[in-house]
């Protein structure tokens, strides 16, 4: 789901996959519990985030939408 989003947003989005169990302070530091999705301004700011593997598509259309209304604010 979320290479779909860079797909369609591709200067917009970057997707980068990191093991949670090699990234366990980052884990921790964004408050995804074991594992997740976070998305991350340019200076680390966090935009959204979800906790876990069980986010439906509407849960990730309803973040970008977030994070793009966020972005034009800016």
């Amino acid at each position: 789901m979320v290479h779909a989003v860079q797909r369609k947003h591709p200067n917009t989005f970057a997707v980068d996959f990191r093991p949670a169990a090699e990234h366990g302070d980052e884990v921790a530091r964004y408050g995804l519990g074991t594992h997740g999705v976070v998305c991350l301004g340019l200076e680390d700011q966090i935009f959204w985030k979800h906790p876990g593997h069980d986010m439906t598509q509407q849960e990730l259309d309803k973040g970008v939408e977030q994070i793009l209304a966020a972005l034009k604010k800016n």
